[in-house]
């Protein structure tokens, strides 16, 4: 993968990954671990995460995914960028081309994102994307704001 040092930057950021699962950054192999399934994902499910790239120099800024993990309750769109690339609506742009592509080639009703109750940089891009706040969740152990998207 060209991007693969840079991806492997994203998830070893403790304040990348202060909101993700347990709220730790993860070692070099953890995130090379975290690729392998995120890149096998996408090929067997057609699906998975994609890189968000500048579009001036096609800098790895981050990814945007569609998680389907088997304990989690249906599709989340998530998104997560390196620091420099925060504030810049990359994350914004990026989940809005998913999120469509996602209901014009599925039937799917609505999708989710789960999101910490402090991360309010996220909590106000799913509202950017349309979603609806529906209830607190505890899931992996933490607690989340779960927002739903429509058709």
């Amino acid at each position: 993968m060209q991007f693969r040092q840079a991806y492997i930057d994203l998830m070893t950021q403790p304040q990348v990954m202060r909101y993700i699962d347990a709220g730790m950054a993860l070692t070099r192999q953890q995130a090379l671990s975290n690729l392998n399934y995120l890149m096998a994902q996408n090929e067997l499910r057609g699906y998975g995460f994609w890189a968000v790239l500048t579009k001036a120099k096609q800098q790895f800024a981050g990814r945007v995914d569609l998680y389907d993990p088997q304990r989690w309750p249906q599709h989340e769109l998530g998104w997560m960028l390196l620091p420099e690339f925060w504030g810049n609506g990359y994350a914004l742009e990026a989940a809005q081309v998913i999120k469509a592509d996602f209901f014009s080639h599925n039937n799917a009703q609505s999708l989710l994102s789960y999101i910490q109750p402090d991360n309010r940089f996220s909590i106000k891009i799913a509202q950017q994307l349309g979603g609806v706040f529906v209830e607190d969740v505890v899931l992996a152990g933490r607690h989340h704001y779960k927002y739903q998207y429509f058709r």
